[in-house]
């Protein structure tokens, strides 16, 4: 029988992975480059096939497949991604992957925002909750990156390539006060604290709702929502005694724990 899900914050999906942190010039872009291999389950004594469950977070990522196929569950839909088939995922919805000790997947987390900002990729251009990087990324680089002969040789091909159109870019007015909103901490739940942020940026509420949607797909209260839950998650696994829902404007402990229920599928008790 395959173990259960792994879900990400609630268990450590890290002990699967390498990791590098972007050069400064690419820091506010990229959140970070990772790797899974045989060797990290090999080290953590896991030799099974299980499923790796992320929720929403509208971080862009690619998933360049550096071995066999693997699949993936997009809110429900099921995909088979097959050798050599190298993809973006918007993260705008919940993702299962499920993993297997062969796997060899080099991944790139960017910042919300980047797809328009290096790409000037829309979400909406992108059907189903991914696209194959080939319809963006030169083809050349990509087969660079599954032939080359390091994970420290991949980051630093990808690296090269991204800093070339940081370089190129040109930000628009959209882009920046989308930039500006992204900053900041209020994590608005309510039309009324999403009107303050947009009367802050000398805009109106639908003006923000219109940029919001034309760079990151998804209007600001649900952006903003999804990652004011993720971080209370977060911060209530680190700590649940000190850890006040009202912190972060739920209600009260149920209200919270429905969230939680909402967006993982798990329940605290069962912690």
């Amino acid at each position: 029988m395959r173990p259960a899900p792994v879900t990400e914050i609630f268990e450590n999906l890290k002990r699967f992975f390498v990791f590098a942190q972007p050069s400064p010039a690419l820091d506010e872009y990229v959140e970070f480059f990772a790797e899974s291999s045989a060797s990290q389950f090999v080290s953590t004594g896991d030799k099974d096939v299980f499923t790796c469950r992320m929720f929403p977070s509208y971080t862009p990522t690619f998933f360049i497949n550096l071995t066999g196929h693997y699949k993936l569950q997009l809110d429900g839909a099921k995909f088979s991604i097959e050798a050599r088939q190298d993809i973006l995922l918007l993260r705008d919805t919940s993702v299962q992957r499920i993993n297997s000790p062969g796997d060899n997947i080099f991944t790139v987390k960017f910042h919300a925002g980047t797809l328009r900002q290096l790409f000037d990729i829309a979400p909406a251009q992108i059907n189903g909750g991914f696209m194959t990087l080939d319809n963006f990324i030169p083809r050349g680089l990509l087969k660079a990156i599954r032939t080359a002969g390091s994970f420290a040789e991949r980051v630093e091909l990808m690296s090269d390539y991204l800093q070339e159109k940081a370089h190129n870019r040109s930000a628009g007015f959209n882009g920046q006060l989308v930039d500006r909103a992204l900053n900041d901490q209020r994590y608005p739940e309510d039309r009324t604290a999403v009107y303050e942020i947009a009367a802050s940026l000398h805009v109106s509420s639908k003006t923000l709702t219109r940029y919001f949607v034309r760079e990151l797909g998804v209007s600001p209260k649900r952006y903003f929502s999804v990652i004011r839950f993720r971080k209370a998650l977060n911060d209530y696994l680190h700590n649940n005694r000190t850890f006040h829902p009202f912190d972060y404007g739920y209600y009260d402990h149920s209200h919270f724990s429905r969230e939680v229920l909402r967006f993982t599928g798990k329940r605290l008790k069962q912690q």
